[in-house]
Formats: C-alpha cells, structure tokens, sequence
C-alpha cells in the first residue's frame, strides 16, 4: 500500500501476507486453548477457525458463494472471502495480476487482521503487554550494549588513509573525455577529508586488505 511501490516488491512480500490462516489459529490459541486443540487435533481448515473466532456471522459458504454478490455486505464479508481463497496462495500465482488485483487483495487481508485484532483487543492486549514486559529489560540491556560496543570501536578509529587508483576507477565509471584520464591527478588523504572536501562526484569505491578499518570507517 505504499506509494510509488514497484510491483515486483509488492509481489515479494505479498505471499506471506496472505497466509493468515497461522495468525487466526495464534490468537485462537490465546484466547480458547482447548478450542485450539480440538479443531487442531481433528486436521481442521482456515474456515473452522474463522468461524470459531467468529468472524463469519453471515454464514459465507466460500466453496460456493461468489465475491461480485458479497461487495458492501456486514461484516467485511468481501475481503474474508478474498482473504479465504488466498490462504495457499505462492508469489508466482499473482505475477499476472493487475495493480488492482494486486492491491485489492492486498487490502483485503489487511482488513481481515485488522477485523480480528479489533474483535479480541480487550482478551489480546494484556496477554501481549505482559510478555512485552517480560522481554523488554533484556531489549535495553541489548540496545545499551550494541551502544557501548560501537562507542569502543570508535574510541580506537584511526581514519582510514589512502590514495586514489584512477586505473582501479576505470572498470567502474566511463570518463567523458578519456584524453583526460592521463593527465588527471590522483587524489590522496584520509577518507573523511576526501569525502568532504575533494570528490565532487559524491562517490568512492573504499578498497583495501581485510581488517583495514573499512566498515568502521563506513559507520
């Protein structure tokens, strides 16, 4: 839903946005476990759940309804019926869909999670508050140590120095004037300096022997 998205990106995540069907049976295993284990012990489908989380009152028959007489009806019947038939659904499937195609069903699988996160927000929030609590001690202690580590890294920096390499440059740009290749001068000094003050061009390739301090000097 992102404007300006390529379709080939699109089509990249679409696949696991449609599998639903692990997130209904998730939140019924929050909310009735021995609902779960009932329907998950007799091999049931994506339909069972949806019904026992109910989230089908209009009693949509998806084997034998169609979408073109579910348009506008309660209860968002339209996008759980595109939902539904989208369940095993492979990226490759939807390489020949329209933009409308492709965002329609797009749009509605996010509208059926949305439907199911709305209906069980009250038994859902405390159960997802707790374990965010639980976990988020270790997550600061985490983030404060991925601090300290890069501030020790970069107490020992020393800037990267070196020198340009116009024959190194020329597998990877195209001079306009290649006369002038011969009589261009080759740049030196720290990479800091030559970023800020000489390459006018906005760009450089960093090359050098492993553990020169490259990626350091990139961050």
């Amino acid at each position: 839903m992102v404007e300006g998205l390529k379709k080939d990106d699109s089509l990249s995540y679409f696949s696991d946005l449609a599998k639903i069907e692990p997130y209904l049976r998730k939140i019924l295993y929050l909310i009735d476990q021995a609902k779960f284990e009932e329907l998950s012990s007799e091999k049931k489908g994506l339909d069972a759940f949806i019904n026992a989380l109910k989230l089908n009152p209009n009693r949509i028959d998806f084997e034998k309804d169609k979408i073109e007489n579910l348009s506008g009806t309660s209860n968002f019947g339209e996008h759980l019926y595109r939902t539904y038939h989208l369940r095993n659904i492979e990226g490759h499937q939807c390489e020949n869909w329209t933009y409308r195609e492709l965002y329609e069903n797009i749009e509605s699988v996010l509208v059926i999670y949305l439907y199911a996160n709305n209906k069980f927000a009250k038994t859902l929030k405390p159960i997802v508050e707790v374990a965010y609590k639980e976990r988020e001690a270790d997550f600061k202690t985490y983030l404060e140590g991925v601090k300290e580590n890069f501030k020790s890294r970069i107490g020992r920096f020393i800037h990267l120095k070196g020198h340009e390499d116009i024959k190194l440059t020329l597998g990877y740009a195209v001079e306009r004037f290649s006369e002038q290749i011969a009589e261009k001068t080759e740049r030196k000094g720290t990479i800091d300096d030559l970023r800020k003050n000489h390459i006018k061009e906005n760009r450089m390739m960093i090359w050098g022997d492993a553990e020169m301090g490259k990626s350091t000097t990139l961050e």
